[in-house]
C-alpha cells in the first residue's frame, strides 16, 4: 500500500483563510496610501506651477485636491514656507483603518516637496 501524499482538507482551507484577511486587510489599506501618493503629487504639481503668492499655492493646491479627490489633507492642513525664497510644501496627518470589531490599523503618514526632508518623529502616548 502507497502513502497518501499531498495537502489535507484543513491545510487547505487555513491557507485560503490566510488569503482572504491578507485580502480583506489589503483592500482597506490600499485606498489610504493611493490618497498619501495624491497628495503628495498635488503638492510637487502646485509647487511645479511656481505661484508667486499664498493665496495662489492655496488655490492650486485646492484645485488639485477636488481632481484628485483628495479629503484627508485641506489647504489648512499644509504648511507653507518659502526657504530662501524656494516654496516649500509639507503636510503630516495621522490615518485611522477600521479593519473589524475593536482592530484598528494606524498609519501616520508625511510629506514635503523639500530637498532631504525627513518625517518628524512620531509621538506615542
Amino acid at each position: 500500500m502507497k502513502k497518501q501524499r499531498g495537502m489535507g482538507f484543513l491545510g487547505i482551507f487555513m491557507i485560503c483563510v490566510i488569503v482572504i484577511l491578507v485580502s480583506i486587510a489589503g483592500m482597506k489599506i490600499v485606498p489610504a496610501y493611493i490618497e498619501y501618493f495624491a497628495i503628495k503629487d498635488a503638492i510637487v504639481k502646485t509647487k511645479a506651477q511656481g505661484p508667486a503668492t499664498l493665496r495662489d499655492v492655496q488655490m492650486a493646491y485646492d484645485r488639485y485636491a477636488n481632481i484628485s479627490n483628495i479629503h484627508d489633507v485641506t489647504v489648512a492642513d499644509l504648511e507653507i514656507t518659502r526657504d530662501n525664497g524656494e516654496l516649500e510644501l509639507s503636510f503630516a496627518y495621522p490615518k485611522k483603518i477600521h479593519m473589524f470589531d475593536n482592530v484598528y490599523v494606524c498609519i501616520d503618514f508625511a510629506g514635503s516637496t523639500a530637498a532631504g526632508w525627513t518625517p518628524p518623529e512620531a509621538t506615542s502616548k
